[in-house]
């Protein structure tokens, strides 16, 4: 049977980090290629080759073609609400703000990392009640699920653009692009936060709500913020780190080295 190669990095997601006069390609550092001897761990793939495996979203459903569910996840309304806000950097309507949390929400769900964690509970608890005796065609209902449980999580919170003072600077991407992390509360219980690139030169921070009346807002980062933000993106990757396409080769390792360094990111999102 042939294989069907399907994205949970969508590609117009990370077109964004790309352009036609780069023919669409990222540098990828492979972050296991780089730790074995004699490897090249860069490579310039075209993104329609970057995020994705083969037979992921599968499903063997009489009726229905066995790609029909990836068409189905990029044909939301969110494309074009997502598309609009990396063009304008700003919210339109709280109707932007839904579609912009779904894909987030969607992006936690759909990431094979995500899958690796969760699905053998979730095949355990659900694979005998459902009515097909074939595991995968359990997928679609394990994204909605997941997808669900953070976009009503990421309701409750706040959001904030960020975007690099200096043009010179970027945010990096990855494979796993959302990046979660725990911060101390003062004497209380931790808080989460919650940050993910949306283009090179655009970035989301989300936080649980400080104030009811500020659902979103803007904020420019300095040099040191920007290394915080491509600090958390860096620690989620699977495997591959992505960086723009007209960067330097010999500056790319340097800049991995530093990544690697543990940092303490606290309270400079505040």
């Amino acid at each position: 049977m042939t294989s069907i190669k399907h994205h949970y990095l969508p590609i117009f997601y990370l077109g964004n980090f790309t352009n036609e006069e780069n023919n669409n390609q990222l540098i990828a550092f492979d972050m296991l290629a780089w730790k074995e001897e004699g490897k090249n761990p860069i490579s310039r793939p075209n993104i329609k080759n970057l995020g994705c495996e083969n037979n992921l979203y599968t499903i063997y459903i009489e009726g229905f073609a066995r790609d029909s569910f990836e068409k189905i996840l990029d044909k939301d309304k969110y494309v074009d609400v997502y598309k609009a806000i990396v063009e304008n950097k700003m919210l339109n309507s709280e109707e932007d703000l839904i579609q912009l949390l779904f894909f987030i929400a969607l992006t936690i769900a759909r990431n094979p990392k995500t899958k690796e964690i969760f699905w053998p509970d979730f095949v355990e608890k659900w694979g005998n009640r459902n009515l097909t005796d074939i595991e995968e065609n359990l997928y679609p209902m394990f994204i909605q699920h997941h997808t669900d449980f953070w976009f009503y999580e990421l309701y409750n919170g706040q959001i904030t653009f960020v975007t690099p003072e200096d043009n010179s600077q970027y945010l990096i991407c990855c494979d796993f692009p959302v990046s979660f992390e725990w911060r101390r509360n003062g004497e209380g219980p931790g808080l989460y936060e919650i940050t993910m690139p949306l283009s090179f030169n655009l970035g989301v921070h989300w936080s649980k709500r400080k104030s009811p009346s500020v659902i979103c807002r803007s904020k420019f980062l300095n040099s040191d913020r920007v290394n915080v933000f491509n600090h958390k993106t860096f620690r989620s990757f699977t495997r591959f780190v992505y960086f723009p396409p007209d960067m330097m080769e010999d500056d790319i390792e340097p800049i991995i080295e530093i990544m690697e360094i543990p940092w303490d990111s606290s309270g400079l999102f505040d």
